[in-house]
């Protein structure tokens, strides 16, 4: 690996510490520093520092990553218009020394990682650059050589196993942000998964320089599946596809299962096996989402989500009604409920310090993946109709718990990314509501007929059982030996309430009490980048 002095240089240094001096006063910047540590670190931990380091420490030997912490941290410090042109000027200042100054070091990959992991919302969309900081993260590291980091032979000392081990998390961490960003967007990645990332894990976790070390393995371990899950099915490439008839297909699937399920949890606080299970919750949804394929249809299930993620429901009707599709649909009912019930159980200031891309995207994804297979089972006649009730996916509940969750975010910090993304939610609870009304005045029965006749056909050509009532039967105790296997990540929605700071959904309309705050902060767009839905065209 390429030493690079990471120290600022006289040409911008003292603008640095100006722009700085500005916004923050010594003591505010010295908490908001605090605050990054103590929580958005245990988030997500791919820049940390030693136990104890003084901010004024920090701020002297890193300042551009001082920074790009003060920028994505300091909500509740300053005003939000303050907050937004600091992290408008944070990113603009790391890009100009990036870019045309051509500057390189293991500290300028740290903040570019920083402010795009926490990626703060502009107050226009179209200048949201969050995959262009990503690629520039990624291309320096290239450069430096942190994909090709050799055994030091100073390795004893303190200082440069420190060294050492913050280029590996720097470079894990371009995995996962660069990894992430390419699934949720259905991209190709442009970092594949090598030997060389095992190898930085097992460094990192044997060196035990820092005590979040091995949940950060873990992170990269459950984000290492969904992109086996993304190759095997081709989940990001329109030109190349698999069918559940093809002989390999159901075996990768029901392998990557096994692995997701052989991950040991025991070793990690609270939060960290919350968040090690949202992990592998999601790499399951990924690893069965074919089942809710018709004709390779990934666009519907791509980021930025809209109408179009919930026009096709006809997949049921396209597959033979078997145990091992039941199965599956099972998984992802099991595996959407249980990241949901993992994601509501968190409070609020642990949301605040996650990833917003990572987890609301996710969390929105299966909320999709959910809405899909209720439009499905509404309209479904046949077997697994009769298998499952669309009131088992408990998608109103989940949905109202949302909307609740979307005020308590935006109220708290209207400027973060993960509180704007869930503004999509009271479009997707209109749209549910409207699917509802519809579906029990049987408003849209030609409509269905229409497209179980169109789908039907296109979908694969599979023959289908004589004996129906002997199906359900087989059926029925299929989804009972599953439910007893897999207890189906516990808790109903409504037992919730008391276990997280969110207020009861009893006597109370979440609708209307989002309607105000929505419409006052829908003219800020960014959400769109993502989670753009127009549920109601």
């Amino acid at each position: 690996m390429k030493t690079v002095h990471s120290r600022p240089s006289p040409s911008w240094g003292r603008r640095l510490d100006y722009m700085v001096d500005i916004y923050f006063c010594p003591r505010i910047a010295e908490q908001i520093f605090h605050r990054y540590t103590d929580k958005y670190v245990t988030a997500c931990p791919v820049v940390v520092f030693p136990p104890g380091i003084a901010a004024r420490h920090v701020r002297k030997t890193k300042p551009l990553l001082f920074m790009s912490i003060l920028s994505v941290a300091s909500a509740g410090f300053c005003t939000l218009d303050q907050q937004r042109q600091f992290a408008f000027e944070a990113r603009n200042f790391l890009t100009d020394i990036a870019i045309f100054k051509g500057e390189k070091s293991l500290e300028l990959i740290q903040s570019l990682l920083v402010v795009s992991f926490w990626y703060r919302a502009p107050e226009n969309y179209a200048r949201t650059n969050q995959n262009q900081l990503a690629s520039l993260a990624l291309s320096i590291g290239i450069d430096l050589g942190l994909d090709r980091i050799e055994e030091s032979k100073s390795a004893d000392r303190i200082d440069d196993m420190w060294n050492r081990a913050e280029a590996q998390r720097a470079w894990l961490g371009c995995f996962l942000l660069c990894a992430s960003l390419s699934l949720i967007m259905r991209r190709p990645n442009p970092i594949m998964w090598t030997p060389r990332f095992e190898e930085y894990i097992d460094n990192l976790k044997q060196s035990r320089l820092s005590a979040t070390d091995a949940f950060l393995g873990e992170l990269l371990t459950t984000e290492h599946f969904c992109h086996v899950a993304d190759k095997e099915m081709f989940l990001s490439d329109p030109s190349r596809s698999v069918t559940l008839l093809e002989p390999n297909t159901l075996s990768n699937i029901e392998g990557l299962q096994n692995r997701v399920e052989g991950l040991h949890l025991s070793q990690h606080n609270l939060l960290e096996k919350s968040l090690i299970e949202f992990g592998r919750l999601v790499s399951s949804l990924y690893a069965h989402e074919l089942a809710l394929h018709i004709n390779h249809n990934i666009d519907e299930f791509k980021a930025p989500f809209s109408a179009n993620s919930l026009k096709s429901s006809r997949f049921v009707e396209a597959q033979a009604p078997s145990r091992v599709y039941f199965s599956m649909i099972q998984t992802i009912i099991m595996a959407a409920q249980g990241l949901l019930d993992t994601f509501i159980g968190l409070s609020t200031s642990d949301m605040l310090a996650l990833p917003p891309h990572i987890y609301a995207g996710r969390v929105i994804y299966a909320v999709i993946l959910l809405m899909k297979l209720h439009k499905a089972l509404s309209a479904c006649l046949g077997t697994l109709g009769q298998i499952i009730s669309v009131d088992q996916l408990r998608l109103e509940a989940y949905v109202e718990r949302l909307l609740l969750i979307s005020k308590n975010l935006n109220a708290e910090d209207g400027g973060s990314s993960l509180s704007r993304a869930f503004l999509i939610m009271p479009q997707l609870n209109e749209w549910l509501r409207g699917h509802i009304s519809k579906s029990t005045f049987g408003l849209d029965e030609a409509s269905v007929e229409q497209e179980t006749r169109s789908e039907y056909c296109a979908g694969p050509s599979v023959p289908r059982a004589a004996n129906g009532a002997d199906i359900v039967q087989s059926l029925l105790a299929a989804r009972d030996e599953q439910i007893q296997t897999r207890p189906g990540h516990s808790k109903l929605v409504s037992d919730l309430g008391s276990q997280h700071d969110h207020p009861s959904l009893q006597d109370r309309d979440p609708v209307k009490e989002v309607q105000t705050f929505s419409r006052e902060l829908a003219s800020d767009s960014w959400f769109w980048e993502f989670f753009n839905v127009d549920m109601l065209h």
